[in-house]
């Protein structure tokens, strides 16, 4: 920690980022290592080993720990922006809202309108790690958006997921529940 108004933040890979504390504290988990810190007078390194999504064409340990890093500068830039706007009443109809609105998309799709599903999944692990609400409730919804109106086989195959449930079980199942198949 660098002053009581400035918190230093070290990744696993020794990248430092020195933010106002008070942004550093919309991490639940953060702002209870800084109360820790207060009450006992230590001055310690946060180091965040945050989770992340590993795919299989980022194997060694030098890309996997860039890509933490990247995640916690979005983290930053997230929370960076949602800082003066956490206990602001904000009117749904304002163009500030729509601006918010805006911003939160590009946030979550920063690339294209597709969602890259390692970086939102990522995030929701690393938010909920630390304690972020917010940003993970925001990335929940892109995932909720992205299956809205689709059938579980679009589902499984936008996300990979793989269809374990015999045919058998399958017919059975539509057969107990035909009114959802209706």
């Amino acid at each position: 920690m660098t002053s009581n108004n400035m918190v230093t933040l070290m990744t696993e890979s020794g990248k430092l980022f020195n933010i106002d504390r008070q942004i550093a504290c919309m991490s639940e988990t953060i702002k209870h290592l800084l109360e820790i810190c207060d009450k006992t007078n230590e001055k310690i390194n946060i180091i965040l080993p945050i989770p992340y999504l590993e795919s299989d064409n980022t194997d060694t340990q030098q890309l996997n720990l860039q890509y933490k890093d990247f995640l916690i500068e979005k983290i930053i830039e997230y929370c960076t922006y949602h800082h003066p706007l956490k206990n602001k009443e904000i009117d749904p109809e304002s163009q500030e809202a729509t601006d918010i609105i805006e911003w939160d998309n590009h946030f979550i799709c920063p690339t294209n309108p597709e969602l890259d599903q390692k970086y939102v999944f990522s995030i929701i692990l690393s938010a909920n790690f630390l304690g972020i609400q917010a940003l993970r409730d925001l990335c929940c919804k892109a995932v909720a958006d992205v299956m809205r109106n689709k059938s579980s086989e679009e589902i499984r195959h936008i996300f990979n997921i793989p269809d374990d449930i015999p045919e058998e079980r399958k017919q059975q199942i539509k057969t107990d529940n035909s009114w959802l198949y209706n």
